[in-house]
């Protein structure tokens, strides 16, 4: 990935995606001469969160100039960023014809995903529709609805697709928000899959973390209008 700022508020950036040693002592250093701020934040489930702050349009197109010239990797400051990529991002449906197909379904034995209560619940087969946990060789996931159904087949997805998937056909949404405290929520275990978390990590720039209490998966710093968005693609 290229090197990339996520603005998160006035004047304030992170760093996202490939860093290495050159990157850091470039930002230290223009830190010390610039005084934007350099904060490391290393309490965090990932790599630290690098932010600084970038008060005039001189100064970033200095830094970049400087990041570019030792990194190759086209480095660039992308304002508003979660707004711009939940713009662009389609909604879930979209996503199905993406993933391949098979007609295995036959398993040691199979759970099928209750959206209602966030949980694998155990079946006698796949045969129906809705999202799946097969035990063969490993774990596999797979989906299916009423096409896959007449032509005898499944889509073959991972274990955060599988639950949207099927929480999408039962119109069961799998988020929850906490306004005061702009927290995203969902099951843990749940994660949002594919560009929809990029779009919720985005927006702190911090990963997502476990409530082992309340069993949630919490994406801090989200906007209400971002929540709801992501609600309505994933619903839709």
């Amino acid at each position: 990935m290229s090197p990339n700022y996520r603005k998160i508020e006035p004047e304030n950036f992170v760093l996202t995606g490939f860093r290495n040693r050159d990157i850091l002592e470039i930002l230290e250093e223009f830190s010390g001469v610039h005084g934007s701020g350099l904060a490391v934040d290393k309490e965090i489930q990932g790599p630290p969160r690098i932010s600084l702050r970038l008060s005039t349009q001189s100064d970033r197109d200095e830094l970049i100039g400087r990041l570019n010239v030792i990194s190759n990797k086209g480095a660039r400051i992308i304002p508003r960023a979660a707004d711009s990529l939940a713009s662009i991002v389609p909604a879930l449906s979209a996503f199905r014809s993406n993933f391949p197909k098979t007609s295995a379904i036959a398993a040691r034995s199979t759970e099928h995903w209750r959206p209602d209560i966030a949980r694998f619940e155990s079946t006698n087969d796949a045969i129906g529709v809705g999202g799946f946990r097969l035990a063969t060789a490993g774990r596999k996931y797979i989906y299916r609805n009423s096409d896959d159904i007449g032509r005898m087949s499944a889509t073959i997805v991972d274990a955060r697709w599988v639950k949207y998937f099927a929480s999408h056909d039962t119109q069961s949404s799998l988020i929850g928000y906490n306004a005061e405290r702009r927290v995203l929520y969902v099951p843990l275990g749940a994660d949002l899959p594919g560009l929809f978390s990029r779009i919720a990590v985005l927006c702190s720039g911090r990963p997502p973390v476990e409530d082992l209490a309340q069993q949630l998966l919490e994406y801090s710093d989200v906007p209400a209008e971002i929540a709801a968005h992501l609600n309505h693609l994933l619903m839709n």
